[in-house]
């Protein structure tokens, strides 16, 4: 369930950013997939850093 919720966030941010871009086609689509990566990436190192917490 969380995690749904995450993902429904981090979608709408894809969104929003790819939106304020104005890129289309090819660009767009390739801007997606290297935004979405990079959410997801940034997302783990959060969670591992607060699961390694002293």
């Amino acid at each position: 369930m969380i995690q749904a919720v995450i993902d429904d966030e981090l979608a709408v941010l894809g969104r929003l950013l790819l939106a304020a871009s104005r890129l289309s086609g090819c660009s767009r689509e390739a801007a997606s997939a290297a935004l979405m990566g990079w959410l997801v990436f940034v997302r783990v190192r959060c969670v591992d850093r607060l699961t390694h917490q002293a």
